[in-house]
């Protein structure tokens, strides 16, 4: 698959496609990043409303105008760290955040900003307020905290009903789903060959992070439950096939003798009707 080529890929021809508008955003961030120690929240914020400012004025700035920016000031996680951090300016009201920077977790250290990247997602201000409490008292890291979210969304996924999985109609059909998503898998492989491994293959230190590490850590996770998951149907499948060509068999087997009895009763039918008819002869 030929790869997608980038807007700027060197420096000369960047700075003659980024509109002033845009570079002067760039210049901003530059300024914030050489200020920013690792996880500062009020850094995060100010270069996620400056992200916002490019998002939504495209007729200004261009339709990629991230990308271009993130390759501008050259930030860690490139065009992905920018759109975080955006999302935290959106989700979150400066006046909110300025009284929970303040506060420290149970280990004295203070919430990274991609602490609050993670809470975005919950609508409720009481549980909102609740949830980062909890962070606080257990000093929850990144992937602990990603834990408690997912958790809590998978349970009221589970209690509102949710999509369950439609029961097949028949066996033939269930195991043509079977044989549907096992190929699709395969397929899907090769996706993440080229989107996921390449790419983690060629990061830098620089361009990974702990978010990056649970990610990994929650797919290795899933997909070692999915290989013993698919271990069992596959031998459920070598069972169910044996049996069923066990049956056929003898069903087979059973026909064939049923066929043999059927031609010999009718072989004794037959020599009867001859003994019957030269016994009629020998008479006349």
């Amino acid at each position: 698959m030929k790869r997608r080529e980038k807007v700027g890929d060197s420096p000369e021809t960047l700075m003659k496609n980024m509109p002033s508008e845009l570079k002067q955003l760039g210049d901003a961030i530059k300024n914030h990043l050489l200020k920013q120690s690792r996880g500062d929240l009020y850094i995060a914020y100010a270069i996620g409303e400056l992200v916002n400012t490019a998002i939504n004025n495209e007729g200004i700035y261009g339709s990629d105008a991230v990308r271009q920016l993130a390759q501008y000031v050259a930030v860690p996680l490139g065009e992905r760290a920018l759109l975080d951090m955006a999302q935290v300016a959106r989700s979150f009201k400066w006046t909110f955040l300025k009284g929970e920077i303040v506060k420290p977790m149970v280990n004295g250290q203070f919430l990274a900003w991609r602490h609050f990247l993670l809470v975005s997602r919950i609508a409720s201000p009481k549980k909102l307020t609740s949830l980062l409490a909890r962070i606080r008292a257990e000093n929850l890291s990144l992937g602990e905290l990603q834990d408690v979210i997912s958790a809590a969304f998978e349970t009221r996924h589970t209690r509102s009903g949710g999509r369950k999985l439609k029961s097949p109609s028949s066996p033939e059909a269930g195991l043509s789903r079977l044989a549907k998503n096992a190929h699709q898998f395969v397929k899907f492989e090769a996706i993440l060959n080229e989107a996921v491994f390449s790419k983690l293959e060629e990061a830098s230190s620089g361009d990974l992070d702990d978010c990056m590490l649970y990610a990994i850590e929650s797919a290795e996770k899933a997909t070692a439950t999915a290989v013993k998951s698919m271990q069992h149907v596959l031998e459920r499948l070598l069972a169910a096939k044996a049996r069923v060509t066990q049956l056929l068999s003898e069903e087979e087997i059973e026909q064939d003798e049923t066929d043999i009895a059927e031609d010999d009763e009718q072989n004794d039918y037959e020599e009867a009707d001859e003994d019957e008819v030269s016994a009629d002869l020998q008479t006349a």
